[in-house]
């Protein structure tokens, strides 16, 4: 399968901006650019690391966490919600199921 570097919507994929904020990356620690291609390529780069943390966000929403094995077997799960909690709220919960 052919993998796109772009969506039908003409937004990057994750894997492509990722490779494009690397090579962004690189070239600004080389050093060899103005002020304003310097400027210009950050500007770039902070819109891609933007892009990526909205694609992780999005797919963490869509992963469903295991909860544990129900009386009968079968394995029951929990989906993200949308208004995910902060990360010492994750804790917490984590925290209080490990407890029960």
């Amino acid at each position: 399968m052919k993998k796109n570097s772009s969506t039908d919507e003409g937004e990057p994929t994750f894997e492509s901006a990722l490779k494009d904020l690397e090579t962004t990356v690189q070239s600004l620690e080389q050093g060899n650019l103005s002020l304003e291609q310097t400027l210009l390529e950050y500007e770039k780069a902070v819109g891609r690391v933007r892009f990526c943390r909205d694609q992780i966000e999005t797919a963490e929403r869509r992963i469903e966490i295991l909860r544990g094995i129900d009386k009968e077997g079968k394995i029951k799960t929990e989906t993200f919600e949308e208004g995910a909690e902060n990360l010492e709220e994750k804790q917490a919960s984590r925290t209080k199921r490990r407890s029960v």
